[in-house]
C-alpha cells in the first residue's frame, strides 16, 4: 500500500521507522535535509515536508541555526503536553507522587480492546496515588503490555512523570494520547486512596497513549478529585 502514498508520506513513514528503531536517539540531531534527500533519492522539499509534519506532531524539534533534533521527553514537557490539571486561577498544577505499587495481571476484555491486544494478554500494572499541596488528589491505574516494555517489571523507584521514563529507560516515546472524560462517584477503593467519603464526585479520565508508530502502549485510568481543581482542555 505504501506505493500509493504521497512521496512525502513515504519519507515520513521511513523516518518514523528509523526513530522508533532507535537509530537516532532522543536529543540527537538528524542528518541535514540535503543529506536525507540524497540518501532517500527524493527532493529536499519532500524531506522538508515530511520533517515539518513530524515537528508539528512533536516527534522532532527544530533549533534555529543548529538543525533538527529528535524530541526528548522531559518532565517539564510531559507535564505541559499531557497533564492538564489547573487550579482556580487556571494555573497548571503538578501532582506529586505519594505512593505506588506494581504487579502483573492479564488484560480484561475492555483493556485488551483499547490496547489492541489478545484477551488475557499479560500486562504490567502500576497503581499510584498523587497529591496536590500534600492532599491526595489523583488515583491512577496504569497498564502497559509486557510486549511493549518487557523490562518494566517492578522497579525499585518510580518517577513522578512516566513518559520521560518510558523513553529514556524503555525506548518508548509517547507521541499522543486519546482521553475520555466522565463524572463518576468514588467507589470504596478510590474513596480510601483519596481519603474522601464513598460517593464523592470525581472526574474519571480513561487514556490510551500511542507511540511514534501509532501503537497503543499504555492504558491509564485516573480518578481526579476536582473540588479545588479542574481538568483543562484547549482546542484549536
Amino acid at each position: 500500500m505504501s506505493e500509493f502514498l504521497p512521496r512525502y508520506a513515504r519519507v515520513r513513514a521511513s523516518l518514523i521507522e528509523r526513530l522508533a528503531s532507535g537509530e537516532w536517539a532522543p536529543g540527537t540531531s538528524l542528518p541535514s535535509e540535503i543529506a536525507l534527500a540524497a540518501e532517500m533519492e527524493v527532493s529536499q522539499g519532500t524531506v522538508r515536508k515530511a520533517m515539518d509534519s513530524l515537528v508539528a506532531d512533536g516527534a522532532l524539534n527544530r533549533v534555529q541555526g543548529r538543525g533538527t533534533f529528535v524530541a526528548e521527553q522531559t518532565p517539564e514537557l510531559a507535564n505541559f503536553r499531557f497533564l492538564r490539571i489547573v487550579d482556580g486561577d487556571g494555573q497548571r498544577v503538578i501532582p506529586e507522587l505519594l505512593s505506588w505499587t506494581a504487579k502483573t495481571e492479564p488484560a480484561d476484555d475492555r483493556i485488551a480492546q483499547d490496547l489492541s491486544l489478545k484477551k488475557r494478554a499479560d500486562l504490567h500494572r502500576i497503581d499510584r496515588i498523587r497529591a496536590i499541596d500534600g492532599t491526595p488528589a489523583l488515583l491512577e491505574t496504569i497498564r502497559v503490555p509486557l510486549g511493549v516494555m518487557p523490562g518494566l517489571g517492578q522497579p525499585d523507584a518510580m518517577p513522578n512523570a512516566l513518559y520521560p521514563w518510558y523513553q529514556s529507560e524503555h525506548g518508548v516515546t509517547v507521541l499522543r494520547t486519546d482521553d475520555r472524560l466522565r463524572a463518576v462517584a468514588a467507589d470504596a477503593d478510590a474513596a480510601t486512596a483519596l481519603s474522601v467519603p464513598a460517593g464523592t464526585p470525581l472526574l474519571e479520565c480513561v487514556r490510551v497513549a500511542y507511540d511514534l508508530t501509532d501503537r497503543a502502549v499504555e492504558h491509564r485510568i485516573s480518578h481526579i478529585l476536582t473540588n479545588a481543581h479542574a481538568f483543562s482542555v484547549r482546542l484549536g
